[in-house]
């Protein structure tokens, strides 16, 4: 511990001193554009290209070495929620390794009872009492702990609680504390004991998430939202490490287990909603043996699926319904499509997988490519309204259930179920356009309660010899099939073209209100000028109350109506009141802009805990506390917006500004949960949400001191606050889902991180 803390936020309202910004001429400079790319594109690649070496060759000898061990015994490591579940499970397996065991928990008679078992196995072990949502508490969890069994050695995030709620259910105090004790405790715990660690040169840290670090799933949205900061947490620590030279004396491991047996309400919830019929659960001990595996061979990642349930008893069938579309990619339906194509990788990729482990004869791997299926009732009325019902096959879910399962048995790998036509396409589908219009209202499909399809009587399984008079009959059928299917693509194809050049539809915002966070400076401010200038009134909400004023002032010169309002949108009490004090002046809110935030660069180890808690606070905790307010607004009049600024840091950990990572991708989280929970609602068609992932903008002049002094500053894309503001506003005005400034960022995300890494 650091014998004297340094705040890094001075007060609640720090100055905004904005960027200079450099005179930048529009035309185009080929020299320039040739000298960058000679100074710093060519040269960071190489190095990404030798960097990437060292790492394959690696992972190739990974692959026939056996890693090796390294031995705790005589560590002590401390697990928080070790009383019960998983943490006592993985209390008892780090005593089988000989360490000695710290026991924390907020339920003490749980924890003495862990502390009896673990002692049984001859080590040190005792019990603690401690809220570790606090960092007080978990300060002086530190002293006691140290005086009774020695510094830490290994240090394990268990403790977390798993709500099943959405937004607008619970408390605010609810949502606050699934925040503290998930999110908050691992920056206490790591803040407390890793200095220790790195004195000793000897830890290891570990960090209990979730498979929902990675699927965001509606009605868990502050579960996702924690654990996807978590794992932001876990990779920006180890990159910190990495560039501090500390990766080979505290070593971390982040554990994303699935369904795991621990208490009893959950898995009478799983019950109720027959996963447990459908789904390997997995018992602690199983998710407890592979954690300290982890720990063991220096694993940075540990993720717990199902199929992990089958190596272990070596059988299993894998199932997976992709589409037709997830070989023939067609227009109008492209979120649909993408996500077969995926599954369809996906499954590929999982094959090879098995196959190198050496587990391809005993689990199989089958994908699914059925056509159209008579499910949902609406889907068949929008066929038979564009008049397909007749000229497409229409399976019934019998007959595809009973092609999946017996080719599942059989072991096949892929499963079409389709009319010859549709297959002969697919071999030739790389020679043809391929594109449809069929689809273009498909995606309403899902949104409306389930109700079962009208069927006919289903074709019978049982085969009975063609007459010759009937084969000639079926073969002209196919080829009249073929023929009507080429015909009908000509206008599809000219419809798909002529939208290459069509603009997108843009929506009329003007007379809305919108509701900009941290609206006074910078971006904020850019956006509400940006907004205004479509006709929008604005509600400018910021701490900074002198130039609140005159972005207000400068809105109003625009022609609309403009109000400042200070609040501070990390609480849920200023946030109320502010919804209220709002409503009264320029009435409901249509477009809610979450774009406060603040950009620390600090580890941490740096700062005090109050700087890292406003960090997640403003961050994150804000998004939660609008969207929980004005949402329900939005949803009753049918008509609303949300945008949240993120930032390029959701997708790329970076050391020396962890916090600020964590909290990032807690709101790429959060957002696709939102998002996913509204599509469940049914009310996605007329409550949109964007989610905007810039890359550094040019605001705060501190912001490009520091960027300058870390050697980065000329060599990663600096936005102007304008371009972004632009990009933003055409979020909405096109109901673009994710933003990504730049646009290449979206896709060499990985490449850009590697080469700005020291």
């Amino acid at each position: 511990m650091a014998t004297e803390e340094v705040p890094y936020f001075t007060n609640a309202e720090t100055g905004y001193v904005p960027a200079k910004l450099a005179h930048r001429t529009s035309s185009f400079q080929p020299l320039s554009l040739f000298r960058f790319v000679l100074n710093h594109v060519i040269p960071d690649t190489v190095r990404f290209l030798v960097q990437l070496i060292p790492l394959i060759l690696s992972g190739l000898v990974g692959m026939v070495v056996p890693s090796k061990r390294k031995s705790i015994h005589g560590h002590t490591a401390l697990v928080t929620g070790g009383a019960n579940g998983l943490g006592r499970a993985l209390c008892l397996r780090l005593a089988q390794e000989g360490c000695h065991v710290a026991v924390v928990d907020i339920d003490l008679a749980g924890a003495k009872r862990t502390v009896e078992d673990v002692r049984l196995l001859g080590v040190k072990s005792e019990a603690f009492l401690a809220d570790i949502a606090n960092y007080e508490a978990v300060d002086r969890l530190r002293l006691e702990v140290e005086s009774k069994l020695g510094p830490v050695d290994v240090l394990v995030n268990n403790a977390g609680l798993l709500a099943v709620l959405s937004l607008s259910e619970g408390k605010a105090t609810d949502l606050e504390r699934i925040i503290n004790v998930n999110l908050l405790s691992h920056f206490w715990t790591i803040r407390a004991f890793m200095p220790g660690m790195i004195t000793r040169q000897r830890g290891h840290i570990v960090g209990i998430a979730s498979i929902a670090a990675y699927f965001p799933v509606g009605r868990f949205i502050p579960y996702t939202v924690t654990k996807y900061a978590v794992r932001a947490l876990m990779e920006s620590l180890n990159s910190e490490l990495r560039m501090d030279g500390l990766e080979h004396t505290v070593h971390t491991t982040c554990v994303y287990p699935a369904l795991i047996a621990t208490r009893q309400q959950f898995m009478d919830m799983l019950d109720k909603l027959n996963f447990l019929k459908r789904f390997y659960v997995f018992t602690p001990e199983q998710v407890a043996n592979q954690v300290v595996r982890g720990v063991l061979i220096n694993k940075r990642e540990t993720i717990r699926t199902f199929v992990d349930g089958m190596k272990q008893r070596r059988r299993g069938y894998i199932l997976a319904v992709s589409s037709i579309l997830g070989y023939i990619p067609m227009p109008r339906a492209v979120s649909y499509v993408a996500t077969k194509f995926a599954v369809r990788g996906m499954m590929q990729a999982l094959e090879r997988e098995l196959a190198m482990d050496g587990f391809g004869e005993t689990i199989c791997a089958t994908t699914l490519f059925p056509t159209f299926i008579a499910t949902r009732k609406e889907l068949m009325d929008l066929l038979s309204d564009l008049s397909l019902d007749e000229k497409l096959a229409i399976l019934t879910p019998e007959s595809v259930a009973d092609t999946a399962v017996e080719g599942m048995l059989r072991g096949h790998r892929s499963i079409y179920a389709a009319p010859f036509f549709i297959r002969l396409f697919m071999y030739l589908s790389e020679l043809l356009p391929r594109c449809s219009s069929t689809m273009q209202s498909l995606h309403n499909i899902g949104q409306t309660p389930y109700q079962k399809a009208l069927s006919g009587k289903p074709p019978s399984s049982a085969r009975t010899p063609k007459s010759p008079l009937e084969t000639v009959s079926f073969v002209a059928s196919v080829v009249l099939d073929v023929v009507t299917f080429f015909v009908l693509l000509v206008p599809i194809i000219v419809q798909f073209f002529v939208g290459l050049t069509r603009k997108a539809s843009r929506k009329n915002i003007s007379g809305w209100t919108a509701l900009v966070t941290g609206g006074a400076n910078g971006l904020g401010r850019d956006i509400c000028l940006q907004l205004a200038e479509t006709g929008c009134h604005i509600a400018v909400v910021d701490l900074d109350d002198v130039n609140g004023a005159q972005t207000v002032a400068d809105i109003r010169k625009l022609g609309v109506k403009a109000q400042f309002f200070k609040a501070d949108v990390s609480s849920f009490e200023a946030v109320t009141n502010l919804k209220r004090e709002v409503s009264s002046k320029l009435g409901p809110i249509d477009i809610l802009v979450n774009n406060a935030g603040v950009l620390p660069l600090m580890s941490l180890r740096e700062g005090t805990p109050e700087d890292l808690k406003k960090v997640i606070e403003i961050n994150l905790l804000s998004h939660l506390w609008t969207l929980r307010l004005f949402t329900d607004d939005m949803i009753q009049r049918k008509r609303g917006h949300i945008v949240a600024i993120a930032s390029i840091a959701s997708y790329l950990p970076t050391e020396r500004m962890i916090t600020y990572v964590a909290s990032k991708y807690g709101v790429r989280g959060l957002m696709g949960s939102f998002a996913s929970e509204l599509h469940n609602e049914g009310v996605d068609e007329y409550v949109r949400t964007t989610t905007v992932y810039p890359c550094f903008i040019k605001t705060r002049l501190e912001l490009m001191d520091a960027l300058k002094k870390m050697g980065i500053k000329n060599r990663v894309p600096i936005l102007r606050s304008e371009t972004v503001a632009r990009a933003v506003v055409g979020g909405i005005l096109y109901n673009k889902t994710h933003v990504y400034l730049p646009k290449e960022s979206s896709i060499f995300g990985s490449t850009f991180g590697k080469a700005v890494s020291p």
